[in-house]
């Protein structure tokens, strides 16, 4: 449906409203289906001849069809579009990523009916969460992107066609729903949640959205270098697997939070948790994960007795059978072992007790499965920096060239901060070799700057 007006209303309803479109805009209303056949309708504003960009503002439950910046972007000869997805008006039934649907068809009618070049996203108030999100996963490569809703619902956006905006603006944007609710009130609402008849539904839920390996926020945001919300997210996975009634996931996460103690300099503080995890770890696979851990941790703390006991008591653990091992902890291995195993020697080496660490490193990379590409860089770079350690300058600049090759398809804070620790390693050496390992180092740490050595 499309007609030409040129005042819609003399008095704004609301405050983002527009009072008056310019003369000669044509209103039309766009009918679409997403993937899943579920309708929505969006509102196209154009005055002509705007065939290049369309700016687009959207919200998850706010209607937006009248925002006060589309006659200043009309003006400026762009056209504006506003979908308004399923949820319209609907707190309970919002789910963000349903809502993506509606606006990759939206977006999708824009690009493939219309004719449009080029989109942008204006995000408003919670409107800049959601396009924020509808852009991270449009501009990810399938098989990359989301398989499930944050309930743990099938919903897999690697089937949808999703156009990647050309630009992005936030104006007043909401951080995002996870926001909304004040970080020491989280506890008692899940504590209140785990009360009702589906509880233990709820609680599971919860839990798979703050450990999921393949939809885990606190992992992003713990690689990314926000240390505090990991820590939160963990917190509360902790509690949820307390409620949903699976201690031995809950000593998984405790064992996150250790590394990330290690990781920040503070191993006292890591092997406290350890000791927690250690006495409620019940299944073989997260009690080999806890020793190793524990053994990598008294390492750092130069207690070489304690260390090899541990890491004994893992080695027997790994190569045993470790039984039905669940999902949430299957990444800890033979591989992941051997890794614990290369920062304990390179550890102990640091404090006058020379070890071979790139043994260990080597039977790391060796028995990687695919899909760890991150860890690769880092056991290649750990590989690097012990051949250093080792008098073997020219293994180790050529281990770290690739390492750099490497890293540069990796977008990881943890994976810069390795190469702070391979610097240290190479100082004694002056080569061209060497020096150019330096120069690509220092342009990557340019790129993502941290101050952490791992």
């Amino acid at each position: 449906m499309t007609e030409q007006q040129g005042q819609i209303s003399t008095n704004a309803v609301g405050v983002i409203d527009f009072d008056v479109l310019s003369a000669g805009t044509e209103t039309t209303v766009i009918p679409v289906a997403a993937s899943d056949g579920v309708v929505s309708r969006g509102f196209l504003y154009a005055r002509g001849g705007e065939r290049t960009v369309v700016v687009v503002v959207s919200h998850p439950r706010g209607d937006m069809s009248r925002h006060y910046a589309a006659p200043a972007v009309l003006e400026a000869g762009y056209a504006f579009y506003v979908p308004q997805p399923r949820s319209l008006n609907n707190d309970v039934d919002c789910e963000h990523e349903r809502l993506l649907l509606d606006l990759a068809a939206g977006l999708s009618h824009l690009k493939n009916e219309r004719g449009y070049e080029k989109i942008v996203l204006l995000g408003n108030s919670g409107d800049g969460s959601l396009l924020a999100f509808y852009q991270q996963q449009a501009s990810t490569t399938p098989p990359g992107r989301l398989t499930d809703t944050a309930a743990g619902e099938p919903l897999d956006l690697n089937a949808v066609e999703m156009p990647s905006a050309d630009g992005l603006v936030l104006i007043a944007a909401h951080p995002g729903q996870g926001s909304d609710l004040p970080p020491e009130q989280r506890p008692p609402v899940l504590a209140a949640m785990a009360a009702t008849p589906d509880g233990a539904i709820l609680a599971t839920r919860t839990l798979h959205r703050a450990t999921n390996p393949d939809n885990n926020d606190s992992e992003q945001v713990h690689d990314c270098g926000r240390y505090a919300t990991a820590q939160r997210y963990w917190s509360y996975g902790i509690y949820a697997a307390s409620e949903a009634g699976q201690p031995d996931r809950g000593v998984e996460i405790v064992t996150r939070m250790s590394h990330q103690m290690i990781y920040l300099g503070h191993p006292a503080d890591a092997l406290g948790l350890l000791d927690v995890a250690a006495k409620k770890a019940a299944l073989p696979a997260t009690r080999a994960l806890v020793a190793s851990q524990t053994g990598r941790v008294h390492a750092a703390l130069g207690d070489e007795q304690s260390a090899e006991r541990h890491l004994g008591a893992a080695d027997d653990l790994v190569a045993g059978d470790l039984g039905d091992v669940p999902e949430w902890v299957a990444y800890f291995d033979a591989a992941e072992h051997a890794g614990a195993r290369a920062v304990s020697a390179r550890d102990l080496t640091g404090i006058g007790r020379p070890r071979r660490a790139s043994d260990h490193f080597t039977d790391a990379l060796a028995l990687r499965r695919p899909g760890f590409d991150r860890v690769k860089v880092m056991d290649r770079i750990g590989l690097a920096a012990a051949l250093f350690t080792e008098g073997e300058p020219e293994q180790a600049a050529a281990q770290a060239h690739q390492a750099l090759d490497e890293a540069a398809r990796v977008d990881s804070t943890l994976v810069a901060s390795r190469f702070n620790t391979l610097l240290d390693a190479a100082r004694p050496y002056q080569t061209a070799a060497v020096d150019e390992v330096r120069t690509r180092a220092a342009d990557l740490a340019a790129a993502r700057p941290t101050t952490v050595a791992a």
